[in-house]
């Protein structure tokens, strides 16, 4: 019977285990995803001022110029 109970317990301790690391698995990818998200704004961010940048940088067409 001792060898049943120690096995039992070998279990008990591995499952226990396996579910604080699924937890922070389960943490780590939040984190991940949240990371992600920022990460998106920012490149979203970036683009639209160098395309505000791009644009200024362009003189009106139609504008004031010499009709030749």
């Amino acid at each position: 019977m001792r060898s049943f109970q120690r096995k039992l317990a070998i279990l008990s301790y591995d499952t226990a285990h396996l579910l604080i690391l699924i937890s922070e698995l389960n943490e780590l990818r939040e984190r991940l995803k949240k990371a992600e998200q920022s990460a998106q704004k920012v490149r979203q961010w970036k683009r639209r001022k160098r395309t505000r940048i791009e644009r200024s940088a362009i003189p009106p067409e139609g504008g004031s110029g010499s009709h030749g």
